[in-house]
């Protein structure tokens, strides 16, 4: 049997041209709920940072100057832009390591050819100069 044939044998002719193994069909009520939240969030796409007036049964003159003030503050978001310190990290320092990158121990940086050149002033302190 060939490939053709398989793929004849096993199609399933749908007039909706939907799968319905795959996908379900919605009900005209949910597509119609559907196309309105997404319509509501184009509409609010469009309008930019308009904050809706929101009444709620307690609010006084100026509950909805600090929402919109709220509102701003929390847009900018402003915790991505600081260093946060907690009073939990010194509990979570505890990475030698790290630590010891962080840690300025000497006045320089340690360098491989430092390090050689005071090899070579011990090997002349023990024994003497090359020539």
């Amino acid at each position: 049997m060939t490939m053709k044939q398989m793929v004849a044998q096993r199609l399933v002719e749908n007039p909706a041209g939907l799968n319905m193994t795959v996908t379900a069909a919605l009900s005209p009520a949910e597509s119609r709920r559907n196309w309105n939240a997404q319509a509501n969030f184009g509409m609010k796409n469009f309008q930019g940072n308009n904050v809706t007036r929101v009444v709620l049964p307690h609010d006084n003159q100026d509950s909805q100057r600090h929402r919109e003030l709220e509102y701003r503050r929390q847009a900018a978001q402003p915790w991505q832009n600081v260093f946060m310190n907690t009073s939990t990290d010194l509990q979570r320092l505890n990475n030698p390591a790290q630590a010891s990158f962080v840690s300025q121990r000497q006045l320089t940086i340690p360098s491989t050819s430092g390090q050689f050149y005071a090899f070579m002033h011990a090997l002349s302190a023990a024994f003497g100069t090359l020539q």
